[in-house]
C-alpha cells in the first residue's frame, strides 16, 4: 500500500493483493515470502531463477484465484518453502520436518 492507501503500483499496473480468504499454495508462498519482507516481484526472481521461468505477477493471481493451475515444477518449488513453515507451525520438530521433506522430495 502506498502512503494514500492505495495499492502499490508497478510498471505493468496495479499489483494483485494477497487475498488470506483464498486459501491455496500460491496464497500460502506469498504470505510467506511477504512475512520474510519480499515483494512479489522478489519471490518472483527468486522462483524463476531457481525455475529457469519468467513468471509474471498476472499468472501468479491466475493461479491465486483458480483461473489456472501452476504446473508441477512450480507447485514442488512452492510446497518446499511453505512445507516446513507450515509443520512448523503444527509443532513439528525439525528433525521430524527433515526427514518429512526427505521423503516428499522430487527427484
Amino acid at each position: 500500500m502506498s502512503k494514500q492507501g492505495k495499492p502499490a503500483t508497478s510498471k505493468r499496473g496495479l499489483a494483485v493483493p494477497v487475498q488470506p480468504d483464498v486459501e491455496n499454495i500460491v496464497t500460502t508462498w506469498r504470505l510467506l515470502a511477504e512475512d520474510k519482507g519480499l515483494t512479489l516481484q522478489q519471490a518472483l526472481n527468486e522462483l524463476n531463477g531457481a525455475l529457469g521461468t519468467k513468471i509474471q505477477h498476472g499468472r501468479v493471481a491466475s493461479w491465486q484465484y483458480g483461473k489456472s493451475r501452476p504446473g508441477v515444477d512450480v507447485i514442488a518449488y512452492m510446497l518446499d518453502k511453505t512445507l516446513p513453515h507450515l509443520l512448523a507451525e503444527a509443532g513439528l520438530s525439525s528433525k521430524t520436518i527433515t526427514k518429512i521433506q526427505q521423503k516428499i522430495s522430487v527427484p
